[in-house]
């Protein structure tokens, strides 16, 4: 059955209207033929100069737009302006708001045209003090570009000359406008501040009312006389604007809050939030827990994270000695590799890992007499281009195993601010029932490459999943392990990792590109699974419940949602198969990205932001095969909730978080708020700016918090619809797609557009329908083919929800004329 929808062109008849389509592609298509020929003419490359700042070597204030002009000789017509920006004192690239970027991002310059030739370029920046160069190319629609046409050193000091007059504007994003009541623990409120053309966004201060008494109080709760302004926690933005956020600790009641924003020449909007909401204890599911015991359960033992040395929260040293001497130093022969070789070994995934002889002593780790006694390399996969390098020492020859431990992996976390999240998240895993952990270690390294040992600064260990692993909890040495490398448990994974009669690779390298073999020979069950899965013919209950354990799915996921790891979706997580079972388990890794919420949304469809749609909330595991029919079952939403509850009640409060990140604080913090970390912590570089560690530290308990009540939020994001190709047939054309799905059940409509052009733009848009009605497997719109003339047109489709915030893209990917075009297909009438 299909739907009609009937175009109307203002007050005009319908012959008229078909003339003049037709009219306006002829005119289109003789415009795309000028200008094609304009770019198979056009050899010369565009020119871009700079006018703000007027010379080299300047000295500007922290906030300023960089500027100039563009010109574009050949005919071609202008398409991009990019740049870099490095920090000179860290040899980093940085964002326009002075933050790490790994790898690089090379980012789009803001280009007004005063026609298709020539306009001027502008990138506005908010950079802390320091030395900086900014690198900037242009590119027309040829293709000729001037690679860095523009290159100018500067530096940064602080200051500001703006005049202004108009306060900013401030919004509260969460909790959202549907939800009145918050769980006892920690509350926590987030939102927008926007500046405009101001001066910049200061400070975001508030106060709280209890509305039983109408006393003003503090974020916990007892009465404040005279009241207080508190300040909210801020993250400014490039252009002046920032979000804020605070987590409050307030008992059971019902409360007020105010707050106001002002902005760097003091304007003031006061009490532009006002929001009264209420505090409840939290409910335990019910019956009990929601996690339903099974045989099939996985356990490690709450004591086992407190032997062999793990007992005390502490920093232990340790000492690595090189055993080396210079030469050659290839895959062929190692016999020359020293350290300079390790640490330039920035290829991870080349067929030459450089590893060298040292010697190992730590402080429970005595010298053993040996000459040498392990090997060192470097290890990681992005991190290695850091100037702070992660290592792995692995204990070799007659000498003994540290812990009962044959590796010991040495973590620098370069890019976490804090440089606990790894060990803090592994620690929080530990107690968490149906999770099994890992053992962690603060570690201050020091190597001696033959002048006397050097400090490097604070790792964290974190234990291998490997055979040690398994011996030590009492399992098979022999079970299967495997380390998610691009993992999505589809059908084209299957595809690449075929095996053997035996179980075994038939190309191994293909196969750890998915999924990286740690222990075992027979990976029989594993590809079994995987076919299971993605059988049409069987449902994904039956796979669920066959091949794994619902207490251990359900706990790694919502740790996982609870605990803002946002990137475990193709990697950054184990599989655990042991041996003679069919079962398989999800094991954590790499949490030095968590302790994050949601980003802001923007309305823009760039490919940044449109990118942000499909990674936010439900939706980022929309391309995980296993993860999207999971969501998809019946209730998974409800449960999703109770067992997020259930936790945050027992194993992740405030208090807890705050107990440990108040046990590492005076461990950590003297070691890196000096040489040879602090100048690499990305936001602080110098020991004067530890207060930006300080207020990391403090936000993380009601990071937790905050992450519970962007679960709870309905609607949320929908997992994307698919767009399928349109089908043309009796003068019809039907466009056609998958469609989303809303994880807590709220209804999703379709909003269709068809343009002339990808990006969509003003006055390219030819065709519009709203309100399309959802359907179970297929959702489809018919129009008369005449409504569109012959050629190539280009589609998109929003799933929206009842909150126009929450509105989804398809997850379709359209590459042409080198742009990426997210959510938009590209078809052909005859």
């Amino acid at each position: 059955m299909t739907s009609r929808i009937n175009l109307t062109y203002g007050r005009f008849s319908l012959s008229w209207d078909i003339m003049n389509i037709l009219t306006r592609a002829v005119l289109l298509t003789l415009a795309v033929v000028a200008q094609v020929h304009a770019q198979s003419n056009d050899v010369e490359a565009p020119v871009l100069t700079l006018q703000a700042p007027s010379a080299d070597n300047a000295t500007l204030q922290n906030e300023f737009i960089f500027s100039g002009t563009v010109t574009d000789t050949g005919g071609s017509g202008l398409r991009e302006v990019r740049y870099l920006l490095k920090d000179l004192d860290s040899s980093e690239f940085v964002s326009p708001g002075g933050v790490v970027e790994s790898p690089r991002l090379l980012r789009t310059a803001d280009l007004a045209l005063s026609n298709a030739d020539n306009g001027t370029w502008s990138i506005p920046v908010i950079l802390p003090e320091g030395r900086y160069r900014l690198y900037v190319r242009v590119r027309d629609q040829a293709g000729n570009s001037v690679v860095w046409a523009v290159r100018t050193t500067f530096s940064i000091e602080d200051g500001s000359a703006i005049v202004d007059e108009t306060a900013p504007v401030l919004a509260l994003v969460q909790p959202s406008s549907a939800i009145d009541t918050l769980t006892v623990g920690a509350q926590n409120f987030i939102g927008t501040a926007n500046d405009g053309d101001g001066s910049g966004v200061a400070r975001v201060f508030y106060i709280l009312k209890n509305l039983a008494d109408s006393n003003y109080i503090d974020d916990a709760g007892n009465v404040d006389s005279p009241r207080v302004l508190r300040d909210a926690t801020l993250s400014l933005a490039a252009d002046g604007s920032a979000d804020w956020s605070l987590s409050l600790n307030l008992p059971a009641g019902r409360y007020r809050l105010y707050a106001s924003v002002a902005d760097q020449q003091n304007n003031t909007n006061w009490w532009a939030v006002r929001r009264d909401f209420t505090v409840e204890e939290s409910t335990p599911p019910p019956g009990g827990s929601v996690f339903i015991p099974a045989a099939s359960d996985i356990v490690d033992p709450l004591a086992f994270y407190q032997q062999d040395g793990y007992d005390t929260v502490d920093v232990i040293r340790m000492d690595l000695a090189t055993r080396t001497s210079a030469g050659t130093c290839t895959s062929e022969d190692e016999s020359g590799c020293t350290l300079d070789d390790v640490l330039a070994d920035v290829d991870g995934d080349d067929d030459f890992t450089v590893d060298i002889p040292v010697k190992f002593i730590a402080d429970d780790f005595p010298d053993d007499g040996l000459e040498s006694n392990a090997g060192l390399r470097q290890r990681g996969a992005s991190t290695r281009k850091a100037p702070q390098k992660s290592f792995r020492v692995r204990l070799t020859g007659d000498t003994s195993l540290w812990r009962h431990e044959e590796r010991i992996q040495l973590n620098k976390h370069p890019y976490d601010q804090s440089r606990i999240l790894n060990k803090l998240s592994f620690d929080l895993m530990a107690p968490i029932p149906h999770l099994p952990s890992l053992r962690t270690q603060f570690v201050n390294l020091w190597i001696d490459d033959g002048d006397g040992p050097v400090d490097q600064g604070l790792f964290t260990h974190v234990e291998a999943a490997k055979k040690e692993y398994l011996i030590n909890r009492e399992r098979d040495r022999d079970d299967n392990i495997y380390k998610a490398e691009f993992f999505l448990f589809s059908s084209s994974d299957l595809a690449e990792m075929a095996i053997d009669a035996s179980g075994e690779p038939v190309d191994e390298a293909r196969f750890n590109s998915r999924l990286e073999i740690e222990r075992g020979d027979d990976h029989s069950k594993l590809i079994e699974m995987l076919a299971a899965l993605n059988d049409p013919n069987q449902s994904f209950e039956s796979v669920l419940d066959r091949y794994f354990n619902r207490n251990n799915v359900l706990t790694w996921l919502t740790v996982n949602m609870l605990m803002g790891q946002q990137d475990a979706v193709s990697h950054n997580y184990f599989l655990y198969n042991p041996l003679g079972t069919e079962k398989f388990y999800f094991l954590p890794w790499d949490y030095d990205g968590t302790f994050r919420t949601e980003a802001s949304l923007s309305t823009s469809f760039d490919a940044a932001a449109s990118r942000n749609r499909l990674n936010w909330g439900y939706a980022r595991f929309w391309e995980n095969n296993f993860i999207s029919q999971y969501l998809q079952l019946p209730g998974m939403h409800q449960a999703l909730i109770e067992a997020a509850e259930e936790l945050r009640a027992n194993y992740l409060t405030s208090a807890i978080i705050s107990s440990l990140t108040d046990s590492y604080t005076p461990l950590v913090r003297p070691i890196i708020s000096s040489e040879p970390d602090i100048s690499q912590i990305g936001g602080i570089r110098s020991p004067e700016n530890m207060g930006v560690w300080d207020a990391r530290i403090a936000s993380l308990p009601g990071t937790v918090a905050s992450n519970l009540q962007q679960l709870k939020r309905s609607p949320n994001m929908p997992l994307p619809p698919y767009l399928k190709a349109p089908i043309t047939s009796s003068g019809d054309v039907t466009f056609w797609w998958t469609p989303a799905f809303e994880v807590t059940g709220k209804p999703v409509s379709y909003d269709l557009q068809v343009s002339s052009s990808p990006e969509f733009s003003v006055g390219t848009i030819v065709l519009e329908a709203t309100g399309i009605a959802d359907r179970a497997e297929r959702v489809e719109l018919t129009i008369d083919q005449a409504e569109l003339p012959a050629g190539s047109w280009y589609y998109r489709v929003l799933a929206r929800t009842s909150d126009p915030v929450l509105y989804q893209i398809a997850s379709n990917a359209l590459s042409e004329g080198g742009q990426s075009y997210l959510g938009v297909r590209r078809f052909t009438l005859p």
